[in-house]
């Protein structure tokens, strides 16, 4: 997860790698490490959805608890794993629609933004467990 590749980009030396990994059952498991080499403050950690030409979306999962409280996480090592939190939104009423979604589309934004910069990155792996 980098801020460079962010949109809009931000200068930011922390950085990090986030994994989904979404289980036969439908539920949806992260594993996000982050460096925060920029000392900065974490927030929270979601996955949202754009629509093509979008620049905001709602949230689909929260990756981080409790849902929608700045967890204001200052470690150098941040390590946040967490089963993702649906919330019903505009783009997406159930669960199962936004799983269909994010299986057809695994580049869904994921975020752990940080005070000084919207977001981290949209960069993260996504694969189907078994089982």
């Amino acid at each position: 997860m980098r801020s460079d590749i962010e949109v809009p980009a931000c200068e930011t030396e922390s950085q990090g790698h986030a994994q989904i990994q979404i289980f036969q059952d439908g539920r949806i498991e992260s594993t996000v490490i982050l460096n925060n080499k920029g000392n900065e403050s974490v927030r929270f950690g979601h996955i949202h959805h754009l629509n093509p030409g979008a620049s905001t979306g709602p949230i689909i999962w929260w990756l981080s608890s409790p849902v929608g409280v700045d967890l204001n996480l200052t470690e150098r090592h941040i390590d946040v794993r967490q089963d993702g939190i649906f919330v019903a939104n505009p783009h997406f009423a159930s669960h199962a629609a936004g799983l269909a979604e994010l299986l057809a589309n695994p580049q869904l934004l994921r975020q752990f933004p940080f005070d000084h910069c919207p977001a981290v990155s949209r960069a993260a792996s996504c694969r189907r467990e078994a089982g």
